[in-house]
């Protein structure tokens, strides 16, 4: 059995949902969202302040060492359970961190159309690097160039994707169970 499940895509895509979701479903699994560690770790209240303070490079950084901290934890206390991990939607921002997530495990990019993913950040708060741009037609159009990014990068750098947009957590969680064979 391949003991690791990276969860991977943009800022509200899911990840976090369908990991617990599926998690929940399963006997065998632990749910780990790095975003999570990333605040305890850091003593922040959220990943928007901790990037505002840090800066980019280096919140890649810390992100990146936080994740190999994160593996060798799973690493020396759960030996025989299947590890879904949700990585930060910047994540590919890291390349250090989706190389080892392909060589030690399966990775699931999670696809939101850039529409939903637009109008749920207008609904629940937009992420940092946003989140300062006050001229709406700026703002959507810095969001349409991160998107195509890291799409791209998701789409050529994970192993399996699925697509969200119109799906509830129960149906998108029970696709990735059956990627990795548990359905």
């Amino acid at each position: 059995m391949n003991r690791y499940l990276f969860l991977c895509g943009l800022k509200s895509c899911g990840k976090t949902s369908a990991g617990r979701h599926l998690d929940q479903s399963l006997n065998d699994s632990v749910f780990i969202d790095l975003d999570d560690v990333l605040l305890e770790e850091s003593k922040e209240k959220n990943i928007s302040t901790l990037y505002k303070m840090m800066g980019e490079n280096m919140f890649r950084k810390y992100e990146s060492e936080i994740f190999n901290k994160v593996i060798n934890v799973c690493n020396e206390n759960w030996h025989e359970k299947l590890i879904i991990i949700a990585l930060g939607g910047g994540s590919c921002n890291s390349p250090d961190i989706l190389n080892n997530a392909n060589k030690i495990g399966r990775t699931v990019y999670i696809w939101c159309h850039e529409k939903i993913l637009y109008g749920r950040y207008m609904k629940n708060g937009f992420p940092q690097y946003l989140s300062e741009e006050k001229d709406i037609c700026n703002k959507r159009a810095k969001f349409h160039d991160i998107y195509k990014k890291r799409d791209g990068i998701y789409s050529s750098k994970c192993q399996f994707m699925l697509k969200s947009d119109a799906k509830s957590v129960d149906e998108i969680s029970k696709e990735i169970a059956v990627i990795i064979g548990k359905n």
